[in-house]
């Protein structure tokens, strides 16, 4: 017999928190950290049951159920219209149809959009990743988007003026650029997730294979692989800093769970994930700075290099609510404290939390988050779909 889960799709707690109404009470980052500590704590023995017989390849905020009662969060996975079985998978993947939400893609996803799942045997990092590490990103993302997304970063300033329980200003800057990487990654990845979406909606085949062909030459799995280097730098240098057990457990944990696509030795498995979370094991500690990741395999030096003439969707030109938010935090927070900390530390961080990457001709410039973050694109995945 089936039993029906309680509880609501996650994304419509996220939607809830985009409209200014925190789920997670204040809002705080304490607060936040539990329910997504709960979230991982309660699908990865989950998934890794489920692994040893099928692989559910459309993980989203949309197919996961949040139940709250009090304090605690009920966790339940749904939909597994799209789930194949996990030895037929690893037999057959090469001539499968790729699918689920882009979103939640890995790298080696991408690069199957791109030149098709055949020319994944020339790229054993990336074959590895597609055969049994969709379901491992995809949680990942999901529980990297509740963190930044339920966090309120306006509560800081309510922490700033508490004599009891003062930031700590190492932890918020850090804090600050790992949502400004994250900002950075869902901005890229919606761009180009909705013209595929687009295309296929409107039974436009021969849209759709021209668009595989412009990815493909604009190394858009390159780009995707870029931005998760640049969160996983942020991640470890959160780590190092975060001052809550649940924090640093959560950043572990998705150091392993969310992977650039790189030859690495620290392969990740749901034992390894469950052991990080039970707080007996750490991942890599060793440093492994953005740059450096992303010049391995042939991988490019800067994403710079794969925007220079290449037609690309654009990053749109209004203001997103995190981009608002972030400045407005900026500013709330110099207002409370009277300026900035001594130490630095967390005005430098400021200054680079208010500016991103938005396109200039065909090159890249620093410029405001909320001159391109548009509402449209942040915060709002889009269904899934079969690409052939």
């Amino acid at each position: 017999a089936m039993t029906r889960l309680a509880g609501k799709p996650l994304e419509s707690l996220l939607e809830t928190a985009s409209e200014g109404t925190r789920p997670t009470a204040d809002g705080s980052l304490v607060e936040t950290c539990r329910c997504v500590r709960s979230l991982l704590d309660q699908l990865v023995p989950a998934l890794e049951h489920l692994g040893t017989q099928a692989h559910h390849r459309d993980i989203t905020t949309r197919n996961i159920l949040v139940d709250k009662k009090g304090q605690n969060y009920s966790f339940g996975l749904v939909d597994f219209g799209l789930a194949v079985d996990a030895v037929k998978w690893k037999a057959d993947l090469l001539t499968h149809d790729i699918g689920g939400d882009g979103h939640y893609w890995p790298t080696s996803s991408w690069f199957v959009l791109e030149y098709g799942a055949h020319h994944l045997e020339s790229y054993p990092a990336l074959l590895q990743e597609y055969e049994a590490d969709l379901d491992v990103h995809a949680l990942g993302v999901t529980a990297l988007r509740c963190l930044m997304e339920l966090w309120a970063p306006e509560a800081m300033v309510a922490e700033a003026k508490s004599k009891s329980s003062p930031p700590s200003w190492a932890q918020t800057a850090k804090l600050m650029r790992l949502r400004l990487a994250w900002t950075n990654f869902w901005d890229d990845i919606s761009r180009f997730w909705q013209p595929i979406f687009d295309a296929f909606a409107c039974g436009g085949c021969d849209a759709l294979e021209q668009l595989k062909s412009r990815y493909a030459q604009a190394g858009v799995h390159h780009m995707v692989s870029a931005d998760l280097c640049a969160v996983r730098a942020a991640l470890r240098e959160l780590r190092d800093v975060a001052e809550l057990n649940d924090l640093r457990v959560i950043c572990d944990a998705l150091l392993l769970l969310m992977r650039p696509g790189k030859k690495r030795d620290d392969k990740p498995t749901w034992r390894r994930i469950r052991a990080v979370l039970r707080g007996e094991r750490s991942a890599s500690r060793v440093p492994s700075p953005a740059v450096k990741e992303v010049a391995d395999e042939g991988h490019p030096q800067s994403r710079q290099q794969f925007l220079v003439g290449k037609e690309l969707p654009a990053k749109t030109e209004h203001g997103s609510s995190q981009g608002r938010n972030r400045r407005d935090l900026c500013d709330a927070l110099k207002t409370e404290l009277g300026g900035w900390p001594s130490s630095g530390v967390l005005a430098a961080s400021v200054a680079a939390s208010q500016s991103t990457y938005t396109p200039s001709g065909s090159m890249w410039s620093s410029a405001s988050v909320s001159s391109h973050c548009g509402s449209a694109t942040v915060g709002k995945p889009i269904s899934y779909l079969h690409v052939s």
